[in-house]
């Protein structure tokens, strides 16, 4: 059976003309989309890579206001929502966020967003940067190593913010009011203005916005189903940014940048289940007994960007601070629940009635990063870098019974220091004009410290120190492209990634902590250890990917298309053992395969239609009895399928300009644990279609969008977490899609 995808490709290789019987004017091309995920500009269907590139506006202005939203429409990257903006987890083509250091690395320009270590809450924390003032975003899938460093395993999200004007005045201010199902009004301002100071040489941008997006969870008494709090999971956010552009010589110019964003919340869009045989919520729909708390989330990025440029080659010097800190105090009652505390204390039973976790992590990196680029070229490309960053982190968790006992019950915290040293390179060679070869290595150096203080009656009390970890680590790249006609090509590519080493805290057996001829904290001790004592190794990634990439001659079809399988060894993941949880390698791989495509087509004037699918399958190669893992399981949290169809049709309706476009995205079936697990039941989130539409009017530089986003307001689990806690007792937690929103935008541009 041909597909309509089948039959379009066919059309562009065979690139049969259309019956010209009578001449028209013709129809303007898709407008060539450019990129810098390889560090220069390129257009994205030359590039031997699957990389998609959005306009975030496009996105925003139709109630679609998160990376998530983003996602959903982007083939072969999947989101794991922990119920909040800014709190959730990133997976690209099979590679999941196992362990407590990210997988993918979040950028703003040339500067990275993520932590490098496992305690800084780096799993579970991302940079939303979607309501800055951003030119696009570019989504790089497979492994990046060799350019992006560390956590880059299993590809790259990079937020590339607008220049600053240097001719004339640039700005906007726009309003976005929606309302949510259970939930309120929704309110988000946003504006950007851009001054050229010295025309064509100073200029710069001030940007921010400000947004409250009503809560649409309650909390309730659970014995009567008395409505305590509406809306709980309210957010309040802002943020600002300061560009600054000085271009002191046609060859060089000097970029500053200092941006922040804060976010507030009292509890995630997260409730109780019925348990883990049903996807119904205990109490009612978008209801918990989980007391609201206190949550912030805060991002500061002070950076200095230096180009100049030769005649044989350009110059890029980054220097940048980047700092976040997490501050959170929340009701784990449902996850932990009072008669375990009760237990471990050794209380009467019902005493305690309520558990409280006060969390707090930040990081604080300063990185630098020089590189020298050659100009573009028919013959021979290169480019070659160095790498240095420096990085501390804590965590801290105190865990807080209600009503509170004479003891302190449990207080952890680890500080940790990271450090890292990388010298990188790539070489393209043009063997012919239509043939080329690329290869790329880096060599990385890494040293962690961490430190662990203890006290409480759940803790064994004191101050421990893992000493230093050391660390060197090669990724390398290979990939080469075959331009078989003018508009497409075939594309091979080897690439790897990596997370780094650190140092680790033991997870101990209790024969072990009740021997006294075993000391739980010497480093040299491998008696009783359920991890890798004061170690965690680091994991490497291995890809494989062959693709094809085009357009049709006239320029209305654009695809691509790739086969890709990879490798993730040894890979890095949390283990539960006799109630402690720690970091620990899975000995053995992650093998995963599949296929992603995407495709526009403009089949006539004002018609824009875009469609991405991808499939993937994964398993274990060996047994892990402590991750609960069996040789043939799939990896938790990695959708099967995802699939999306977007079509915008652009008119003139009495004068005005309008637009009429919707969409719907498609998340396909997940385990969510392993299959022997001891701590977590495996259940299956189940598949889900959400429906989007949208209509626009634009006169002169005013616009504005009537939408709705999950316009037949599905209810549908995003994401469950089954934990057993005792025999036959369970505390099942899900967070299911946002209800149905309906919105009104407008914008005005000068």
């Amino acid at each position: 059976r041909q597909t309509a995808l089948s039959l379009a490709i066919a059309g562009v290789l065979t690139a049969t003309p259309l019956a010209q019987a009578q001449e028209v004017e013709p129809q303007a091309a898709l407008e060539e989309v450019v990129v810098t995920a390889t560090r220069r500009e390129e257009a994205v269907q030359n590039i031997a890579a699957s990389i998609i590139a959005f306009s975030p506006d496009d996105f925003t202005e139709i109630g679609l206001g998160t990376l998530r939203d983003m996602i959903e429409y982007t083939p072969g990257v999947s989101f794991i929502d922990r119920g909040v903006i800014g709190q959730g987890s990133i997976g690209i083509r099979g590679i999941p966020q196992a362990g407590n250091t990210p997988v993918v690395g979040i950028y703003v320009d040339d500067v990275p967003m993520s932590t490098n270590t496992p305690y800084a809450s780096g799993a579970e924390l991302y940079y939303d940067g979607l309501l800055g003032d951003v030119e696009r975003v570019e989504m790089v899938k497979g492994p990046q190593g060799t350019l992006y460093g560390s956590v880059a395993v299993g590809g790259v999200v990079r937020y590339i913010t607008r220049e600053p004007a240097l001719e004339e005045l640039r700005g906007s201010v726009g309003a976005n009011l929606s309302d949510t199902e259970n939930g309120g009004l929704n309110q988000l301002y946003n504006g950007s203005v851009s001054v050229p100071i010295v025309k064509d040489t100073l200029g710069v941008t001030l940007s921010g916005f400000s947004q409250n997006n009503e809560g649409y969870v309650d909390w309730i008494d659970p014995g009567t189903g008395e409505v305590l709090e509406d809306g709980i999971n309210e957010t309040e956010r802002k943020g600002y940014a300061i560009d600054m552009l000085y271009r002191f010589s046609k060859r060089g110019d000097i970029k500053l940048k200092v941006l922040h964003d804060e976010n507030e919340y009292d509890a995630r869009a997260r409730i109780e289940l019925e348990g883990p045989t049903s996807d119904d919520p205990l109490y009612g729909d978008f209801q918990t007994s989980s007391q609201p708390g206190f949550n912030k989330v805060e991002y500061d990025n002070y950076a200095l960007t230096i180009n100049y440029e030769w005649d044989w080659a350009s110059l890029t010097s980054v220097s940048s601070l980047i700092e976040y800190n997490f501050t959170s105090f929340s009701d784990i009652s449902s996850s932990l629940p009072p008669f375990v505390v009760d237990g471990a204390l050794g209380l009467p039973p019902d005493t305690t009635q309520r558990v409280g976790l006060d969390l707090a992590s930040d990081s604080k990196k300063y990185i630098q990063e020089l590189r020298l680029t050659s100009p573009q070229s028919d013959s021979l490309e290169w480019l070659a870098g160095f790498y240095y960053a420096d990085e501390e982190t804590s965590e801290s968790q105190t865990l807080m019974p209600d009503p509170v006992p004479d003891q302190v019950t449990g207080f952890v915290n680890f500080p940790s220091e990271y450090t890292e040293y990388a010298v990188y390179g790539n070489i393209t060679y043009f063997i012919s004009s239509d043939f080329d070869i690329s290869l790329g290595a880096r060599i990385s150096n890494h040293e962690s410290e961490l430190e662990l203080t203890q006290d409480g009656a759940l803790t064994d009390p004191g101050m421990t120190s893992f000493g230093k970890n050391d660390d060197t680590v090669a990724t390398y790249s290979l990939a080469a492209r075959y331009r078989f006609n003018e508009n497409n090509m075939f594309y091979g590519s080897i690439a790897s990634g990596y997370r780094p080493a650190s140092a680790s805290i033991p997870v101990v057996s209790p024969e072990a902590e009740d021997d006294p001829d075993v000391d739980p904290n010497d480093c040299s001790n491998t008696v009783g250890l359920i991890n890798n004592g004061c170690e965690l190794d680091s994991d490497e990634v291995w890809s494989y990917e062959a693709g094809i990439k085009g357009q049709s001659d006239s320029g209305l079809f654009r695809y691509d298309l790739a086969l890709w399988y990879s490798e993730f060894e040894d890979f890095q993941t949390i283990i539960t053992a006799f109630g402690t949880s720690g970091n620990a390698n899975y000995d053995g791989t992650l093998k995963a395969y599949g296929i992603d495509a995407q495709a526009v087509i403009s089949p006539l004037e004002g018609l824009d239609i875009s469609a991405g699918i991808s499939w993937n399958d994964n398993e274990l190669d060996g047994d892990d009895a402590f991750l609960g893992a069996v040789s043939g399981d799939q990896h938790p949290d990695i959708p099967e399928a995802t699939a999306s169809l977007r079509a915008s049709y652009a008119f003139m309706l009495g004068g005005l300009d309008a637009t009429f476009g919707g969409g719907l995205r498609y998340v396909g079936q997940m385990d969510t644990s392993f299959s022997d697990s001891e701590n977590n039941v495996n259940t299956t989130v189940d598949e889900y279609v959400l429906a989007d539409l949208n209509f626009g009017l634009t006169f002169n530089n005013i616009s504005g969008q009537l939408y709705g986003t999950n316009l037949f307001d599905e209810m549908k689990l995003q994401n469950r977490r089954d934990q057993i806690v005792g025999p036959g007792m369970f505390t099942s937690l899900g967070v299911y899609t946002q209800p149905r929103t309906v919105g009104v935008s407008i914008k005005y541009d000068f």
